[in-house]
């Protein structure tokens, strides 16, 4: 039967049972494999509530769905000009249909949306050890614009180790969790969990975040929200000074499978900047130890430069240079930039 390449049709559980079962049929004991769920998907691309399918992709036999290839649209600010881009990730392909273009299909058809809605971009990074900075360094219309690292904090050496799929990674992050210990919980006064009230001070801390950012998203109050509170999935704690919030760290968990399956803390949002040196370790500290009290082993975040190196020391974390690819596909115009790390994303 011929492969028709069309709008995905399926809901936020078959994505997630879709993606995360090939993910793992294909690199399980390789690299590190990212185990999304229904509630991820649904937070990230397809709500209950409804919405454009736009910017997802499937491909299928029949009935049955044998690819996929979601992008998430984002309004971005590119050196000043606010442009529309998105962010993608997630393309998977049924490893019985492989070998037939569907990958290429697949991008094709995200490539013709992405033109005729006038994005400008679609941003994705490409992890070591998957196909994905091979097929997509391949196309004519991709930039690669360098490597971009993590920070990352051990919560639980023991899982942490237990879960490395390399040695000398079991026997450095045991050796770090003698030395750090386990994240003690902040009682800075201020600190707390967010209220929906405080999405103004945070949109604005948010767009704070772009005067240090050459390319960045330009969040909205009603996406924001969303990343900061989404029934159970997102969680933000925020600093109040002299009752106004004064930063915030925003982050999820992910079920992580390397030698065993983890959870790890995902810090998508960190708004640091407006708050004294000491609060702002406060926060990190709570937010860390609130992520170790969920079950997580590790926390990371992507190295950029609005995310305060010395505070990040401060709190535990280490750096993790060179860990993806920075890929810019689809471009419209030549992309440039002076330093990978000068981005307002998260990671996907």
């Amino acid at each position: 039967m011929t492969i028709e390449v069309r709008t995905y049709e399926g809901s936020a559980a078959e994505a997630a049972a879709f993606t995360s079962s090939i993910w793992r049929q294909t690199y399980a004991g390789r690299i590190p494999v990212l185990e999304w769920d229904e509630t991820y998907y649904e937070w990230q691309l397809l709500p209950d509530s409804g919405g454009s399918r736009d910017w997802l992709v499937g491909a299928y036999d029949g009935k049955s769905l044998v690819g996929s290839l979601f992008a998430d649209p984002f309004p971005f600010r590119l050196h000043g000009e606010d442009v529309l881009g998105s962010m993608s990730s997630w393309l998977t392909v049924d490893p019985s249909c492989r070998g037939r273009g569907i990958a290429s299909r697949l991008a094709d058809e995200q490539r013709r949306r992405h033109l005729e809605r006038g994005a400008v971009f679609c941003l994705g990074f490409g992890a070591p050890g998957t196909g994905g900075p091979g097929f997509w360094g391949g196309l004519q219309d991709t930039q690669q614009l360098g490597k971009i690292g993590f920070w990352t904090r051990v919560l639980d050496a023991r899982a942490t180790a237990d879960w490395s799929l390399s040695l000398a990674e079991r026997v450095a992050t045991r050796a770090l969790g003698l030395l750090q210990g386990p994240p003690e919980g902040a009682t800075a006064a201020g600190i707390r969990p967010y209220r929906p009230g405080d999405l103004p001070a945070c949109l604005e801390l948010a767009h704070g975040l772009l005067e240090v950012s050459e390319i960045g998203y330009v969040w909205t109050a009603e996406r924001l929200a969303r990343q900061l509170a989404h029934r159970d999935v997102p969680r933000t704690l925020v600093a109040e000074v002299d009752g106004r919030v004064r930063g915030f760290v925003n982050w999820y968990l992910l079920g992580m499978t390397g030698r065993r399956t983890v959870r790890a803390g995902v810090i998508d949002v960190l708004a640091l900047r407006s708050l004294e040196r000491p609060l702002r370790r406060a926060l990190l500290d709570a937010a860390l130890a609130s992520m170790a009290g969920e079950g997580a082993a590790f926390a990371f975040v992507l190295s950029l430069a609005c995310h305060p190196r010395r505070d990040l020391l401060a709190s535990g974390f280490v750096p993790v240079p060179g860990a993806s690819d920075l890929l810019f596909v689809f471009t419209r115009r030549p992309m440039t930039l002076r330093d990978p790390r000068n981005l307002l994303v998260h990671w996907r």
